[in-house]
């Protein structure tokens, strides 16, 4: 089946989406929003990818700059975050509570999509050693505690896959940067 990554415009704004009849979904979005300038960026035969660029043409772009409420539906909305927050706002846990959640918490680990969440909260100046460097002492002992060692070929491959993702995530970014200047759309 083909996936179709497409972006429109209208009065109210843009939206960036997948579909696999175009069709039907550009006759919903008229409905919706009236008259609209239709671009067709891509196809694909993989869902998961369609998804994954429309991701990063969101994030991009930011949601502020869209008519879409979220990505892939996958977080609720501002206003709802708004709202849950100012719900438990000036709530204390108790310390028997704490425990509870720390007792249920013990032994699960996290999906590999919740590690990536987590990552990109430290991210930037959210992380704690940001804008911080290593003295000269703490950069000698680093380098004489790992002198000598050598990476295991496991340790050598996963080092040789993540880097290869690292690759592939930048030339990602590159396809997107020219798929927003080839539509000519104003971000």
């Amino acid at each position: 089946m083909k996936y179709y990554l497409y972006i429109f415009s209208c009065s109210k704004g843009r939206y960036v989406g997948i579909t696999s009849n175009l069709h039907k979904r550009k006759t919903e979005h008229i409905r919706k929003y009236g008259e609209i300038k239709f671009h067709t960026i891509k196809f694909f035969y993989d869902r998961k990818e369609a998804i994954e660029i429309e991701k990063d043409i969101i994030e991009r772009v930011g949601t502020n700059n869209l008519l879409n409420k979220n990505i892939q539906g996958s977080c609720p909305s501002n206003k709802a975050r708004r709202k849950l927050r100012l719900i438990h706002l000036g709530k204390k846990v108790s310390k028997e509570t704490k425990e509870k959640i720390s007792r249920a918490h013990l032994g699960k680990k996290a999906s590999d999509e919740t590690k990536k969440k987590m990552s990109k909260e430290r991210l930037g100046s959210k992380n704690g050693f940001f804008g911080k460097k290593h003295s000269k002492e703490a950069k000698n002992k680093n380098s004489k505690a790992h002198l000598g060692k050598k990476a295991s070929d496991e340790t050598k491959d996963r080092m040789s896959i993540a880097h290869k993702k690292r690759w592939i995530k930048r030339k990602r970014k590159q396809y997107i940067k020219e798929i927003l200047t080839n539509i000519k759309l104003e971000w």
